[in-house]
């Protein structure tokens, strides 16, 4: 009996390193114009994509190795015309062709579901949003207030309806790379319980990850940036080239506003944050705007245009505190109390006054 069972640890310890050593074969087809294609896989410290293997197209053929070690993703650069994100776990071979500006894979399910996902977030996004985007542009353009503020109210119940299907929809991803996939289409500030209660499945399901290690680690980042926490400090120059730190503001209660000038919500709370900087900045009240947009051209033009050129404004230009303030999604704001701790996360100006009224 001992020596079964000593037979029986041994193959499975066989079986184990033999999958942890396994090798995973990608190719495929690929369009002439392609030189080249190369193979990155997921950072988990860096949540980046570091290149392991390149290789050189042969009579529009491609193929790459990777050593498996756990569940993990990986992507495919085709010469810097298009790059595909992959799921690894235990195939020994996946395909993806990638001809006339299209992808085709076979042999990884989960890689197929990641490749539709983007399209599939549209046609959701657009389920819950669609007529309501149509409608907040044309109130921006005739300048209704009223209208404005009626979408906002619809806007806040289509977003509790499309976020309990969008959970759904991230929980049957499963816990692996698909899953991971869908989850970065979270906002981990907004949804931060939520992404614990997943962080939690993949601890579960597979503890050793770099899926599991980087999802415990945005986790973990987002939660640096929570109520009565000292933010991350902010030193930068702003839009008049003036040196901006969150030391100037002691002594005051600061709205650090996530913005851009392509944001539609945004660009409705801006009248309405500007209301409540005129009544309450005599009071020591101030904000301060960070910008994500992509040019400098749309992000001044929308300053002027929405009034909001009478508070100080940076244009983050790399996403540098964007990403240290775990912005996912916008708009997003916080406000800082006078000894410069988070005092609330994401208010609208209806409740950012009520806020001021009690610490002013």
């Amino acid at each position: 009996m001992m020596n079964r069972r000593i037979y029986l640890l041994a193959a499975i310890v066989m079986i184990s390193i033999a999958g942890y050593g396994q090798s995973v074969e990608i190719s495929g087809r690929i369009s002439e114009e392609i030189q080249s294609v190369a193979l990155k896989v997921f950072n988990d410290k860096t949540l980046t994509y570091d290149e392991v293997e390149s290789a050189v197209a042969k009579g529009g053929k491609y193929k790459v190795k990777l050593k498996y070690q756990a569940p993990n993703l990986v992507m495919l650069d085709f010469g810097g015309k298009r790059s595909v994100r992959l799921s690894v776990t235990n195939e020994k071979s996946i395909e993806v062709n990638y001809e006339n500006d299209e992808v085709n894979i076979s042999g990884s399910p989960e890689s197929g579901s990641m490749l539709s996902f983007e399209e599939e977030n549209g046609e959701m996004q657009a389920k819950y949003f669609g007529q309501l985007k149509k409608d907040a542009d044309a109130a921006m353009a005739s300048g209704d207030q009223e209208a404005l503020k009626e979408i906002q109210s619809r806007s806040a119940s289509a977003i509790q309806d499309f976020l309990v299907e969008f959970r759904q929809w991230i929980i049957d991803k499963g816990e692996g790379p698909a899953g991971y996939y869908a989850l970065q289409f979270s906002d981990f500030t907004k949804e931060l319980g939520f992404i614990e209660t997943r962080l939690a499945a993949f601890k579960k399901k597979i503890p050793d990850s770099p899926l599991t290690k980087a999802l415990a680690r945005q986790v973990y980042r987002s939660k640096v940036v929570s109520v009565g926490k000292v933010p991350p400090t902010i030193s930068v120059l702003d839009r008049e080239g003036e040196e901006f730190s969150l030391e100037q503001y002691k002594g005051k209660v600061l709205l650090i506003d996530f913005w851009a000038a392509w944001c539609r919500a945004c660009r409705i709370e801006n009248p309405q944050f500007v209301k409540v900087h005129e009544k309450y900045n005599a009071q020591g009240f101030e904000v301060v705007s960070i910008s994500q947009d992509e040019t400098e051209q749309a992000w001044s033009k929308a300053i002027v245009k929405d009034g909001v050129d009478i508070w100080r404004h940076i244009w983050d230009k790399d996403e540098t505190i964007t990403n240290l303030y775990s912005v996912s999604s916008l708009p997003q704001n916080v406000v800082l109390d006078r000894e410069g701790k988070i005092l609330a996360k994401n208010v609208n100006a209806e409740q950012l006054e009520a806020l001021l009224a009690k610490n002013l």
